[in-house]
């Protein structure tokens, strides 16, 4: 039997009165449904007696008498195994029934009493009644009941824990809550033949299940409760008027106003094309718009502990992107929110966070070098199982400015295959495996491509003296100069090699004959560019007759010399 309670509202009170309202109606309403001796069925077993079955669950062993003749039983000291006794729930025990916290994420604190400080609560914490728990921002909190009922209490979210209370043995509770801001998720068991009692309270209404998941939510600035029923099915009470919310269905309250009409909840959104297996990184989900969704909430939980949420977003458009979790096995949630913020069923996505190959150990260059876009060479060891890599090259250290992305590298060192201007680049390397899964990437790594100079165009130039110089235009990265003078083409001969400051040589040292002078430009971070063309240079000496008349000349005036002497 679906127990509905409900809250009326004749005249308008002053908000400090819209709680005594809830609680005397709420106590009316218990009063009622405990004159009707509801039931709580029994089934006998081997031994038991009636005046046994009154001292473990009644509140006193002389309720046996009262037992035999409600049930019309002959004989009380013998009862058939499998015999249903009916028990007015009225008849049993109560004992307080402490709740659990769970679980917890962020900021969550308890208050006790108006003028209590808040007390920073931690998972394990026993909550009793009149405990009120409040969450942080973007924090959590799950409550486990006496009969494993739990609630979910979302970010910014109070909640009073006014009756939690056991039916002696018999498993039953009676729990009820008031919900002063926020949004809760709960899920209440249902078991054969239990009566137990489970209410939310809201300023707007009163929603009483047995056996449901649902949400409750209740929003303060707009004084609205909104109900969500995800199975089962959902008694929602305010003004005097009851309804039973069917599941896929919800409801909007507003304070003083009956309950609403039933809304049907937004379908689940399709994650069938969601990777199983994510990287240690970032982590991005897409998909499939919902007609009708003006939001999505996205939560996270650990697999092993459905009633852990790790992480919890809404966003506007059906895609959602968290950073790092640790490697384990989790599941990604998402539902969609309608235009009355009513939020629809659960998709469910189950998904692991693996610990990939590591990133190969750099070889070279060294982080932060200077090279040049043609002697650019980028090295690194393998590592073992490892079917290739993903090498990124950007202008920036979060590589949103990419200008080479290889994603298929066999090899250990990687040339680029384009031209890269001038500047400081960033480069990083990822592992592949060989079923082509891709590791996290390693740490980025810098390096500077410089300019190169141009090649100097150099010329003969003629002297008055006769003995030519060599000069050259120089670029604009040039600061010094390399000389080469050799006796062959291929400049395998060298007779020179020298840095010159100036664009420019005399030829004065090298005697007559012919050779081949090429000058190279250097920049002042030590660049040097290609050489100049070669430029031939014969070097002219005199006839070899001059020359021995000369000596002979020279020998005949030494010869008179020395004949005056005498």
């Amino acid at each position: 039997m679906m127990m509905v309670l409900s809250v009326s509202r004749i005249w308008p009170l002053p908000r400090p009165w819209k709680w005594l309202r809830v609680f005397a109606c709420v106590a009316l309403l218990l009063a009622t449904h405990a004159a009707r001796s509801q039931d709580w069925i029994y089934t006998a077993r081997p031994g038991d007696t009636l005046w046994g079955l009154s001292e473990e669950f009644l509140l006193s062993a002389d309720y046996w008498k009262r037992l035999q003749e409600h049930n019309g039983i002959a004989d009380g000291d013998y009862i058939l195994p499998g015999t249903r006794l009916r028990i007015p729930i009225a008849w049993l025990k109560r004992r307080p029934a402490p709740a659990l916290l769970a679980q917890l994420r962020g900021t969550v604190e308890r208050l006790r009493g108006d003028d209590s400080f808040p007390e920073a609560l931690e998972a394990g914490a026993e909550l009793l009644t009149g405990d009120r728990i409040r969450t942080g921002e973007d924090s959590s909190a799950t409550i486990q009941f006496a009969d494993d009922s739990r609630v979910l209490m979302q970010s910014n979210t109070e909640l009073t824990l006014d009756i939690m209370s056991a039916f002696g043995a018999s498993g039953m509770v009676d729990t009820s809550m008031r919900l002063h801001g926020g949004r809760i998720e709960s899920d209440v068991p249902h078991e054969a033949g239990s009566e137990s009692r489970f209410r939310i309270i809201s300023p707007p209404a009163v929603a009483a299940v047995r056996g449901t998941s649902f949400r409750v939510a209740f929003d303060e600035s707009t004084d609205r409760a909104l109900s969500e029923v995800l199975d089962g099915e959902l008694g929602v009470s305010a003004a005097g008027v009851s309804l039973a919310l069917p599941a896929g269905f919800g409801n909007v309250t507003r304070t003083g106003e009956p309950p609403g009409e039933p809304v049907q909840l937004l379908p689940a959104p399709d994650l069938a094309g969601l990777p199983a297996r994510l990287p240690r990184e970032r982590i991005m989900f897409e998909w499939p718009t919902i007609q009708g969704a003006t939001f999505y909430r996205g939560q996270v939980f650990a697999a092993a502990n459905v009633d852990r949420l790790l992480l919890e977003q809404v966003v506007a458009v059906p895609q959602i992107e968290w950073q790092l979790l640790p490697v384990g096995d989790y599941v990604f949630r998402v539902r969609a929110i309608d235009v009355n913020s009513l939020e629809g069923a659960n998709a469910n996505h189950p998904f692991s966070i693996e610990a990939l190959l590591l990133p190969p150990l750099v070889l070279g260059p060294d982080d932060g070098a200077a090279t040049t876009g043609a002697w650019l060479l980028l090295s690194w060891e393998v590592p073992r199982e490892v079917g290739g890599f993903q090498l990124q090259i950007a202008r920036d250290p979060d590589f949103s400015d990419t200008v080479i992305d290889e994603t298929a590298i066999q090899d250990w060192r990687y040339r680029p295959t384009k031209v890269l201007e001038p500047g400081v680049y960033f480069w990083r390397l990822a592992s592949i495996d060989r079923i082509g899964t891709r590791g996290p990437f390693g740490d980025p790594r810098r390096f500077r491509i410089q300019s190169v100079p141009e090649a100097p165009l150099a010329k003969l130039v003629s002297s008055n003296s006769g003995r030519p110089r060599i000069e050259w235009r120089p670029g604009a990265e040039a600061t010094r100069f390399r000389l080469q003078v050799a006796r062959d083409l291929a400049f395998t001969e060298l007779v020179v090699e020298k840095q010159l400051m100036e664009p420019q040589f005399r030829i004065s040292e090298l005697s007559p004959a012919i050779y081949y002078l090429r000058v190279q430009s250097i920049s002042d971070e030590g660049v040097a560019g290609a050489f100049s063309e070669p430029v031939r240079v014969k070097i002219e000496g005199w006839p070899l007759w001059m020359i021995v008349s000369a000596l002979s000349l020279l020998a005949l005036l030494l010869m008179v010399f020395a004949l005056r002497r005498r």
